[in-house]
């Protein structure tokens, strides 16, 4: 059996797009924001990971 070698110039191609989605508010968002000591101290902007079947 012969060893075949992928190249992986886009990992994320091969993931499904409806797997999961990426959401990111904006630098300028969150500046403004009254939250943001509490939602994102550590961070410029807010990043959010949501699966497909996740209840919001």
């Amino acid at each position: 059996m012969k060893h075949t070698r992928r190249t992986y110039s886009d990992p994320a191609r091969n993931e499904p797009s409806w797997r999961s989605r990426k959401y990111r508010a904006l630098k300028v968002d969150c500046i403004a924001c009254p939250l943001k000591a509490k939602c994102c101290p550590n961070t410029e902007a807010r990043t959010i990971h949501r699966e497909k079947y996740e209840i919001v």
